[in-house]
């Protein structure tokens, strides 16, 4: 969504995504808005259980510091764009697969669009540039990934909607010193959300 939080509301998000090989990745971000809905400032903190040449291991990823700009419109207009520059850290251990071995940037162009009373979507696209990165064995190469994501949001009442996601990612392996080999990744994903309000507003 391309809607940052309003002045004194602070979001929390977790995310859980599991792949049939017993795979998974968990990831916490919480958002900030700084001095009102323009500017917010959120950062990122994944957890993963990885496959590796020796067995599979578990442990914390790269996290991301993230700030992003309200640039058009906001939750109650009909079009809004919040463009997001993150900053990745090395903070995984990239000889368990883990992470990167070096400081990532990455891009994103968020659009939310609302097509009537009842049907919202959001389009998303970005880039990520690793300088440096390495693999398991130490190998370094650059790195550049893309993803595009498009949700389709079913208003079907005030507190309950229902979902529709894809995504499309295209990432760079590193499969030898300054030689890499490029993976395609399509996921869709239904589902729901609702949202419940305490008596105290």
């Amino acid at each position: 969504e391309a809607y940052n939080q309003e002045d004194g509301v602070v979001q929390h998000i977790n995310s859980f995504t599991r792949q049939r090989d017993g795979q998974w990745a968990y990831t916490f971000t919480q958002e900030w808005p700084i001095t009102g809905i323009k500017h917010q400032l959120s950062y990122t903190i994944p957890i993963a259980h990885v496959a590796m040449d020796a067995g599979k291991t578990t442990g914390l990823g790269d996290m991301a510091l993230n700030y992003r700009y309200q640039l058009i419109g906001d939750g109650n207009t009909r079009v809004a764009v919040a463009p997001r520059l993150s900053v990745i850290l090395p903070t995984g251990n990239e000889k368990k697969g883990l992470g990167a071995g070096a400081v990532g940037l990455q891009f994103n162009l968020p659009v939310s669009i609302v097509l009537s009373h009842l049907l919202v979507t959001h389009l998303n696209a970005g880039m990520t540039y690793t300088r440096a990165a390495k693999n398991q064995a130490g190998q370094q190469a650059d790195l550049q990934d893309y993803a595009l994501g498009q949700s389709l949001i079913w208003l079907t009442a005030q507190n309950f909607n229902v979902m529709f996601e894809y995504l499309w990612q295209n990432q760079e392996e590193i499969i030898g010193q300054g030689r890499t080999e490029r993976h395609g990744e399509f996921q869709l994903n239904p589902g729901i959300r609702w949202a419940y309000n305490f008596k105290s507003g």
